[in-house]
Formats: structure tokens, C-alpha cells, sequence
């Protein structure tokens, strides 16, 4: 409030509310964490989408020891649902000029470097590979 020969003028200083932090619930606690064994290592936390797609490249089989968050170790083919999901056709999106794969649009696509500002969304088969198994080498001693 500022007074000037008896009359009062309110003087507002006008400021953007504060906005809430955004939240990437893609990567938020609500998210379950998985782990599993590879090369006798265990490799995680990973999200449910990237064990999906390690699932359809082959990297973890059906016998790759997976747990969720802190619980057991189990064989990947026996989490309910996990290989009816992977073997779901996907969808990704392709450039409308080339049919080269594009992750975001707007964009240049990567395949003929055209500026592109939508996509077209194709589903395709996404068969679940065998995993590359472990190669068990033995020295053998010179006699």
C-alpha cells in the first residue's frame, strides 16, 4: 500500500503461481523396478518396458531369472502375463515418405531428410527371440 496526499493506491506485484513439480511417472516409485541375471550378474532396476523389449530380443528366455523389486528370483516364463505382452504387435511410427522409423515428430527424418511433422503408426509382429546363452570355456592344461 503506498499513500500519496491522502489517497491510498494498492500497489499488486502480479506473479505466475507456482506450478507443482512435474512428475515423469514413467520412471516414478509408482513404477515397479525389475531385475534379472544375465552372464551371472544381476542387472536392474529396469522399467517394464525394457524388459519387455529384452525379452523380444532375445536377451532374457524363458528361464532368465527376473524378480520384481525386492521379491524372488523366478524363471522370466513364469510372471503372469510377461511373454502374452511381449509377443503383442507394437506399434511404431514410420516417416510417410520413406517408411523409416521416427521416435518423435516434429523431426528431420533420419532415412531421407525430410522435415516431417506427423507420422504414420504401423503395428508389426514382434516375435520373442531365443536368448544368446552363456559359453562355458575350459582351459585345458598342457601335459
Amino acid at each position: 500500500m503506498i499513500e500519496i496526499d491522502n489517497a491510498v493506491i494498492y500497489h499488486w506485484q502480479l506473479t505466475e503461481p507456482k506450478r507443482p513439480e512435474q512428475v515423469d511417472l514413467r520412471n516414478s516409485i509408482f513404477m515397479s523396478d525389475w531385475y534379472y541375471e544375465y552372464l551371472n550378474k544381476v542387472i536392474g532396476p529396469i522399467s517394464s518396458r525394457q524388459l519387455l523389449d529384452k525379452l523380444r530380443t532375445g536377451e532374457i528366455a524363458a528361464e532368465t531369472p527376473v524378480r520384481k523389486n525386492d521379491s524372488q528370483w523366478v524363471p522370466a516364463v513364469t510372471v503372469g502375463g510377461l511373454y502374452e505382452a511381449a509377443s503383442r504387435k507394437v506399434g511404431k511410427r514410420i516417416c510417410p515418405y520413406c517408411g523409416h522409423e521416427v521416435f518423435k515428430v516434429p523431426t528431420v527424418c533420419e532415412g531421407c531428410e525430410r522435415y516431417i511433422d506427423r507420422a504414420q503408426k504401423v503395428y508389426v509382429e514382434s516375435p520373442i527371440r531365443d536368448a544368446p546363452r552363456e559359453s562355458i570355456e575350459s582351459e585345458e592344461e598342457d601335459l
